[in-house]
């Protein structure tokens, strides 16, 4: 499978933490970008479509530019309505 420069996926994860010596499991936004094999991680304290935003413009502002395409999978927190 080839991916295009410039095209990135997005969708929410969950990753493991050490807090107080203790294991727990947190939400996040992960940018991934196929083409470069790169990525970037926003943690955040649920999967809703305000977390999708904010954690979307804190994404963005990691990576300090725009993909020319982005692909949200099957992310219910990004719709407004569906049809």
């Amino acid at each position: 499978m080839t991916h295009p420069p410039a095209e990135a996926q997005i969708d929410f994860g969950t990753t493991e933490v050490i807090q107080d010596g203790k294991a727990k499991d947190i939400h996040c936004l992960v940018m991934s970008l196929p083409y470069s094999n790169g990525g970037y991680t926003v943690p955040l304290p649920g999967e809703n479509q305000q977390c999708f935003l904010v954690g979307l413009k804190a994404l963005f502002t990691q990576f300090l530019r725009f993909p020319r395409k982005l692909r949200i999978d099957n992310l219910s927190s990004s719709v407004v309505r569906s049809r």
